[in-house]
């Protein structure tokens, strides 16, 4: 269940599927059976607005249904050019997080994860999005799972911020090994985190008027 009231979106729906082939994940070395990809749209709202509210573990239960809770377990490294704090994600930082894996609000489970990637996307970088204002700033962040051996479930997650025609592009990708046990379930969850952090900006734009943003993820 939601964490507040949901509101009608003014933005783009979300979308959340699993794609016929895996997507390639760029600069990841563990082979994947299948890739969940989820997008959305968040009108007026710069990348990094978006980047930083994802990495500010203390804004997750206001708006982070399928994840509302973290706790560090090894801090991560500052990156230069890059807002830091102590609660912010950052390469290197291993967490704890809650999953609410089956949309009702009640953890199912804990899992650890490790960021492994967080910087600015260069002219002729690979990565998944397609979609980019040309001259457009984008950024990348990145996280595995740890603490399952890897013919059970290895998961990698990915999420790219995009700045658009008037916005942001927000999307990303989970690869994972285990289709058949939670592919369904994952397209439902990822959905969710996609609409999760837009209707937070549009609570954000409804309350103060000047919010612009694009996401998907």
């Amino acid at each position: 269940m939601p964490l507040y009231p949901t509101t009608p979106s003014s933005s783009q729906p979300t979308s959340s599927c699993i794609p016929p082939a895996p997507i390639p994940i760029p600069n990841n070395d563990q082979t994947h059976t299948f890739t969940v990809l989820a997008r959305t749209t968040i009108p007026n709202t710069p990348p990094l607005a978006i980047l930083n509210l994802i990495r500010n573990l203390s804004t997750w239960k206001q708006w982070n249904t399928f994840c509302p809770h973290a706790v560090i377990k090894t801090p991560g490294t500052a990156v230069n050019g890059f807002e830091n704090h102590d609660d912010w994600l950052t390469p290197g930082m291993v967490l704890t997080i809650d999953v609410h894996m089956n949309g009702d609000g009640k953890k199912s489970r804990t899992q650890d994860i490790e960021v492994t990637m967080l910087q600015e996307i260069k002219e002729g970088d690979r990565y998944v999005s397609p979609v980019r204002k040309q001259g457009g700033r984008g950024y990348v962040i990145a996280w595995k799972s740890l603490g399952w051996k890897g013919w059970q479930l290895r998961s990698v997650r990915i999420m790219e911020f995009w700045e658009g025609e008037g916005g942001t592009e927000f999307g990303g990708i989970l690869g994972s090994t285990v289709r058949r046990m939670v592919g369904s379930t994952l397209v439902d969850r990822f959905g969710d985190y996609a609409r999760d952090v837009r209707e937070f900006f549009e609570k954000r734009e409804v309350a103060d008027g000047d919010v612009d943003r694009v996401v998907e993820g």
